[in-house]
Parts: C-alpha cells; sequence; structure tokens
C-alpha cells in the first residue's frame, strides 16, 4: 500500500499493476523521489 499512496495519493483506486503500466518509469520515479524528499 505504501507504493499505492506515494504513486497515486490515494489508498483505494485501480489495480496498482495498470496503474503503474500507464503512468510509465520516469513519472513513477519522479512521484516517488518527491515523497522520499518532502513526506519522510
Amino acid at each position: 500500500m505504501p507504493i499505492r499512496v506515494a504513486v497515486t495519493g490515494q489508498v483505494h483506486g485501480p489495480e496498482l499493476v495498470n496503474v503503474l503500466e500507464i503512468l510509465g518509469r520516469d513519472m513513477l520515479i519522479k512521484r516517488i523521489e518527491y515523497v522520499k524528499q518532502n513526506l519522510l
């Protein structure tokens, strides 16, 4: 669930695999880095 929240900002939603595929690698890395730098 932490990955879902970091990537989408939500606890519930569509299948995480589908979200990851749609967003793409670069966007996923940007979102995870943002969470690491600003929210942890």
